[in-house]
């Protein structure tokens, strides 16, 4: 931590042997908390020792007593002391001797009980602690906790601004060469599971010293509560050399000067990482903020600024040293670096679409017997419009009936040695999909290697994953003004995702088959099918098993239908549709939303 910042001290909850007149209750000590749930807990701090309150307390005697909270799951919790018939301070503390997350006097009015509100993550552990105001006498608690809904989520993801109260190193350099080493700060931030999110921006703020400043912004994955792999990146300065299946993991940085300054005399400094094609899902991250000179200097110096006056939002912060050339972190929790840091700030801005269907990771080893291919993959591959090489594997989903939907995101994993894979969407009944020609066609705009390689139909191919969205913000799968290709509700559609071998001798492609099926072949919906080649004279037929991709939706937001022209006449209860008259079908309608679980 730079050594002249004020740091706000470390919160050291020194026990009192003051005595009473009142027996001590049994939460008298933090280290013999009282164990509280969600809701409301009566409790007393009648002939409580006096001791150390929160920061936001008037005296070092305040009768206190103390609870334990675990957090049941990630989101916003209200605590407060409503109720109680006495000046209440309260407190959140993530130890005896650990951090003050926030602290409240007269929250819920003057001379009078207290209310905090602080993020919590699944599982986390705090004390709660509940003194009196002033060397006041205690009394009777009445402690309620108010837990976020089910489903609850902070989104979009804003850790708060620069407090100005505390910051640590991050950068690369820091006294050292700064192509060799660094000394980098992380904070984790939460995305809601079950959906897709399109992430636009990461924004924070740096202060430095730098004549030339320059910053990059890096997401990484969790792995057991700590930063793990790197999953996306963006850069100030754009490395020479990316490889082709990281193009759309990379963003910008842009820098802005804000015209402030710290008390001593860093300016501060926007950071906003800006990306166009980076899609996240569900789940937890953690981000990256450093910077480095532009001009190479290894004194000039970057530090990361707090937020949220050291309430936690998630889990605190974690720092490492590392050398650049072999890229080793070993991270150590931001308590026992920076006293008085906990989060740090910055902003995560984009737009969320749901998951209709996840079909599951693809299969990579055989099961035995057969043709390989047959085993991991079903053939789907054309070549410069060959009806004759035409082959097409295909899989099912279905749009629920509440209403439409627009094609947010789609993932599909092929095995190919070509380097243009596509997707074509059919009608279909429930089994088969229909005989006409696709409804829609489009073309991967990011395709995703991995290591690992087969040797299917006779050529040695790599299992990729292709991703199909659209361009530009708020856009997927093309079409409908930019909203995404339109699904109509209750239908049955299946997709293919092939290999394009155009201009390419000996190419192959397979669409992958998922996973599930090591699980004693479990189907979604109805197994995969297949037709060609010849694609021309071919029937679709169907196989054992299912594919791996998933499908991501927006719903359509319908207008409520009012009664007709006129308001005159009453609208029939027994008309769905609202088309002005009540038939079988509609009676159909009303029993398959209500069998989906629609209003």
């Amino acid at each position: 931590m730079f050594s002249s910042w004020k740091a706000v001290g470390c919160a050291a909850l020194v026990l009192s042997a003051a005595g009473s007149s009142l027996a001590q209750p049994a939460n008298d000590f933090c280290s013999d908390p009282t164990i509280v749930q969600c809701g409301q807990t009566q409790s007393s701090s009648d002939g409580a020792t006096g001791t150390s309150p929160g920061s936001c307390g008037a005296s070092n005697d305040g009768k206190n007593v103390w609870f334990e909270f675990i957090a049941p799951t990630t989101g916003s919790y209200n605590i407060n002391t409503g109720g109680s018939n006495f000046d209440t301070v309260l407190a959140i503390f993530t130890g005896c001797e650990g951090t003050e997350l926030a602290c409240n006097d007269d929250g819920l009015g003057v001379f009078g009980p207290s209310t905090v509100d602080v993020v919590l993550s699944s599982g986390q552990r705090v004390l709660i602690e509940v003194s009196s105001w002033a060397n006041g006498s205690g009394g009777s608690i009445l402690l309620t906790i108010g837990c976020p809904e089910e489903g609850e989520c902070c989104q979009p993801w804003d850790n708060g601004r620069f407090d100005r109260r505390n910051a640590q190193t991050s950068q690369i350099g820091f006294g050292e060469d700064w192509r060799l080493v660094g000394r980098v700060t992380a904070d984790d931030f939460w995305l809601c599971e079950g959906n897709i999110y399109r992430i636009n921006s990461i924004s924070g703020q740096l202060t430095t010293d730098s004549v030339v400043p320059k910053a990059d912004v890096i997401i990484l994955e969790d792995c057991d509560g700590l930063p793990g792999e790197v999953v996306a990146a963006a850069f100030s300065v754009t490395p020479t050399e990316i490889p082709e299946s990281a193009e759309c993991l990379l963003g910008e940085v842009t820098i802005n000067e804000t015209g402030q300054t710290t008390d001593d005399g860093f300016r501060i400094i926007d950071v906003r990482a800006n990306w166009d094609r980076l899609f996240l899902k569900g789940g937890a991250y953690w981000v990256i903020i450093y910077g480095y000179s532009g001009t190479a200097d290894p004194d000039e110096q970057f530090f990361w600024g707090t937020s949220g006056n050291q309430r936690v939002k998630g889990r605190p912060g974690q720092f490492s040293e590392f050398e650049v050339e072999s890229g080793t972190l070993h991270w150590t929790s931001i308590d026992e670096i920076c006293c008085g840091c906990t989060d740090f700030n910055f902003c995560v801005q984009g737009e969320q679409c749901k998951i209709l269907l996840d079909n599951g990771l693809p299969r990579v080893e055989t099961r035995g017997g057969g043709l390989a291919e047959y085993a991991i993959a079903g053939p789907s591959f054309s070549s410069q419009g060959n009806i004759a090489t035409k082959v097409r594997t295909a899989d099912q989903f279905v749009v629920p009936p509440c209403s439409d939907a627009y094609l947010c995101y789609i993932e599909a994993w092929v095995w190919t040695n070509c380097d243009t894979i596509r997707l074509e969407l059919y009608s279909g009944d429930c089994h088969l999909p229909g005989e006409s020609e696709p409804i829609a066609t489009f073309t991967a705009e990011c395709i995703f290697d991995t290591e690992i390689v087969r040797n299917l139909g006779g050529q040695d191919v790599t299992l990729r994953k292709a991703v199909f969205f659209g361009q530009g913000p708020g856009t997927m799968l093309g079409g409908n003004g930019g909203r995404g290709y339109r699904l109509e509700g209750g239908q049955n559609y299946w997709l293919s995702a092939y290999a394009d071998g155009t201009g390419r001798q000996n190419g192959r492609g397979f669409f992958a088959f998922n996973s599930y099926c090591d699980r004693e072949c479990w189907i979604n919906f109805d197994p995969s099918a297949t037709k060609g080649p010849p694609y021309a004279t071919s029937l679709w037929r169907a196989n054992s098993d299912d594919n791996a991709f998933l499908v991501a939706i927006h719903q359509v937001a319908e207008p409520i239908v009012g009664p007709p022209a006129g308001g005159s006449d009453p609208v029939c209860p027994g008309d769905f549709n609202r088309d002005g008259n009540a038939t079988v079908q509609d009676l159909f309608d009303f029993l398959a939303a209500y069998f989906a679980g629609c209003p």
